[in-house]
């Protein structure tokens, strides 16, 4: 095990086995590298988790009356446990602050099975924050039983109980929602029945249950690279999207990479086209890229939100004023 894990990092697993970590983190601590900065407006989101260790993973970012609205996952040196969905607050969309009672929302049902919740997303609607997340559950070590849920509030202090929306065998990744037409879209990536493949998919969430179903198509994916997690948005009545891609080709490289994606105006068919990068040298900083999203304010400036590790640990970087027009027109 020597040279592939740091000690710091095995020694912290085993607390976290016996579920006796808490005492530990002051200590631990010490081997959390500062906020990287790479330039003026792409840098790291300094963000204070619920566990301590302050590292989060898969943004989803609203803007809604002059504020941001955040959801992440704290994922601390990739463990799981603590990847429970809270939601954060921020004025400039830069400085966010944990919102109370989201610290997290949720945590899991007691079950033996039940390994963890992730991959939270939000949206306003209807008069109600809505956070959907999902909760997977280990049947055999190889095949997962996936349930999405949603807790919705008024007031962002008062939340509903959990609301079961779908539910099967299967790898329902990174949900993604919009409001279109009056209907609630979610998008998301599921896997072929031998999880080599990776597809995309929308539903419609209708009474509190996704239905309506269907297999979308992507063109322009990188030879020997698979769909893994996705942002969707909305602007200029068009669609677009955030694509992190997997090479399944090159056990050898295993980087996630971000692409942007076109829907066009009804998001059946979706032509993937430039890569999104934070940094030229960016295989040499992070260790992989996660999922991300893009927020439009009501200046239309545009934010972009990049969830990535460096090591084992997660982080969030932003661009800001990132120049979404270029990505369009390209």
């Amino acid at each position: 095990m020597r040279g592939k894990y740091p000690w710091r990092f095995v020694t912290y697993k085993i607390f976290c086995k016996i579920n006796k970590p808490n005492w530990y983190l002051f200590w631990f601590r010490k081997d959390i590298s500062s906020l990287k900065v790479f330039s003026e407006n792409t840098f790291q989101l300094d963000l204070k988790t619920y566990d301590g260790l302050n590292q989060a993973v898969h943004p989803d970012v609203i803007f809604k009356d002059g504020k941001y609205y955040m959801a992440i996952s704290p994922w601390p040196f990739m463990i799981n446990k603590y990847e429970n969905p809270c939601l954060f607050l921020s004025d400039d969309g830069i400085n966010f602050s944990p919102l109370p009672n989201c610290q997290p929302l949720v945590f899991p049902r007691k079950s033996k099975k039940i390994t963890y919740l992730s991959d939270p997303a939000v949206i306003y609607t209807d008069n109600l924050f809505c956070v959907y997340y999902r909760e997977v559950e280990d049947i055999d070590g190889y095949q997962y039983y996936v349930r999405i849920y949603k807790v919705t509030s008024a007031d962002l202090s008062s939340w509903s109980k959990p609301i079961l929306l779908s539910e099967g065998k299967n790898e329902f990744l990174s949900p993604a929602v919009i409001s279109r037409n009056g209907v609630l879209e979610i998008y998301y990536v599921a896997s072929s029945s031998n999880r080599e493949i990776y597809n995309l998919y929308r539903c419609q969430e209708i009474a509190n249950t996704f239905t309506n179903h269907e297999l979308l198509h992507i063109n322009g994916m990188p030879e020997g690279f698979s769909l893994w997690h996705i942002g969707i948005f909305k602007h200029l009545n068009q669609l677009f999207g955030l694509m992190t891609l997997k090479n399944k080709s090159d056990e050898k490289d295993n980087f996630l990479r971000l692409y942007f994606a076109k829907g066009g105006n009804d998001g059946e068919n979706w032509v993937i086209t430039d890569e999104i990068r934070l940094i030229k040298n960016q295989e040499s900083v992070f260790s992989s890229l996660y999922k991300s999203s893009i927020v439009i304010n009501d200046k239309n400036e545009c934010n972009l939100y990049v969830s990535g590790q460096i090591g084992f640990k997660g982080t969030i970087y932003i661009i800001t004023n990132f120049r979404l027009d270029n990505y369009i027109q390209s």
